[in-house]
């Protein structure tokens, strides 16, 4: 992920953080969701790990965040409409087209994400080797079903092409 992170601001592109946020709202959004799917139990660890200032909800430390990067909050699976519009507005308003999706869970959040954007007219590639599912199985089917929406490559093929576009041909 800072490999790839690294490519993207080296070729003038915008890195975008994503991450959980449960709020009050998210009670009313998601009732069937915290009473019904995830029971009482689970729902309470998800509320609480999820919640502002809990190291749950936070950046992954050793993921590398940098001034100028974009860190939008989300309250459900999608960074699109979790995020209630803010992700779609932000990179519009940079005059972004093409999205590199990577993160966890490949077949959840991820999954949601991409085909969120490829249905918003973006030019969505899930990263395989920067995805983590629960298994390889869960993100071979995934990849497999979203090559009907947008593309699937390596990182090492990501940045390949993000150098191929660079001025002087290199990251």
């Amino acid at each position: 992920m800072n490999r790839l992170a690294h490519a993207v601001r080296a070729t003038g592109g915008t890195v975008v953080w994503i991450v959980w946020r449960v709020d009050p709202n998210s009670e009313k959004r998601w009732r069937v969701f915290f009473d019904h799917v995830l029971g009482s139990t689970a729902s309470e660890h998800f509320r609480r790990v999820f919640s502002p200032g809990h190291e749950g909800q936070a950046l992954w430390p050793e993921l590398d965040y940098q001034p100028g990067d974009v860190l939008v909050e989300k309250t459900n699976f999608s960074g699109f409409s979790g995020s209630h519009g803010r992700l779609e507005a932000s990179l519009r308003e940079r005059g972004l087209d093409t999205l590199l999706i990577a993160g966890t869970v490949t077949n959840i959040c991820c999954e949601s994400t991409a085909r969120e954007a490829a249905f918003l007219e973006f030019k969505t590639i899930m990263v395989s080797d920067a995805n983590a599912g629960y298994s390889s199985t869960d993100n071979a089917v995934t990849f497999t079903t979203f090559m009907n929406f947008g593309d699937v490559m390596s990182s090492g093929e990501v940045i390949e092409r993000l150098a191929a576009s660079a001025p002087g041909g290199s990251v």
